[in-house]
């Protein structure tokens, strides 16, 4: 397992070329990316509108509008390493 430094809002481990997230913005929200997945979810947080992630059928995460910037870098560094780990 690999753990990336100068993450703040995005909480997991990489297992392989995965990434194992466990929280989002001081939120608990668990989910297994790969890179690909990981820079779509940071291509539609990124902007200035507020993000609503549903999760399951009654469970929803507010992510406000100040934290999308660094959720988006956040997820692109991740996706990055897991890219350099497959060997793009």
């Amino acid at each position: 397992m690999a753990k990336i430094d100068g993450l703040k809002v995005v909480n997991g481990v990489m297992v392989g070329d995965r990434f194992i997230m466990d929280g989002l913005g001081g939120n608990v929200i668990e989910g297994v990316y790969d890179a690909e997945g990981l820079r779509s979810l940071g291509r539609w947080i990124k902007g200035s509108d507020p993000v609503t992630l549903t999760i399951g059928e009654e469970s929803m995460l507010y992510i406000p509008v100040e934290l999308n910037g660094r959720i988006a870098k956040e997820l692109s560094m991740i996706a990055y390493e897991l890219e350099q780990f497959k060997g793009y």
